[in-house]
């Protein structure tokens, strides 16, 4: 008896613990799109970024085009494209630092890229972890030390 009820609360924790279900309330963007642009699988908190409240709403919408009507910078939309199409022609995920500004709003993303088959064709698969926040606090802090050094100069020479 007491085996079963073990096995029916695995069976309900797989249920509970799809991929779909761990991959929405992760605090990365996480996304698959076929090779040309259209998005296949897009979790929460990406679609949020984007402006959406929900990824249905960008599921088979094409996430370049996406991300132009979002007032993002052309310039950065096709670096973008150009790292995707550098992981198409791969087999090994590849690292980028992608730099986007969205609705205003500037954000910098350590990128995780890896091509991937889908049906018929490639696509890519991406992880990106928001970085913005850190890069601001590192150059906050270059900023105080340069100042900093600055003071300490001008009060260390002599005769002035």
């Amino acid at each position: 008896m007491k085996d079963n009820c073990v096995l029916d609360n695995l069976q309900a924790n797989q249920k509970k613990l799809n991929p779909d279900t761990i991959l929405s309330g992760m605090p990365q963007n996480i996304w698959a799109i076929k090779e040309c642009g259209e998005i296949l699988y897009i979790n929460h908190y990406a679609a949020k970024i984007l402006g959406f409240n929900s990824p249905k709403e960008l599921i088979g919408k094409n996430v370049y085009d996406v991300t132009l009507n979002n007032k993002a910078d052309l310039k950065q939309v096709e670096v973008i494209k150009k790292n995707d199409q550098e992981v198409l022609a791969e087999t090994k995920p590849i690292l980028f630092k992608e730099e986007i500004c969205i609705n205003g709003e500037r954000f910098c993303f350590l990128s995780y890229k890896k091509a991937i088959d889908v049906g018929k064709g490639k696509g890519v698969m991406g992880v990106a972890v928001d970085i913005t926040g850190a890069i601001r606090r590192t150059v906050s802090v270059n900023i105080i030390e340069e100042g900093a050094s600055s003071i300490k100069d001008y009060f260390s020479k002599p005769g002035d």
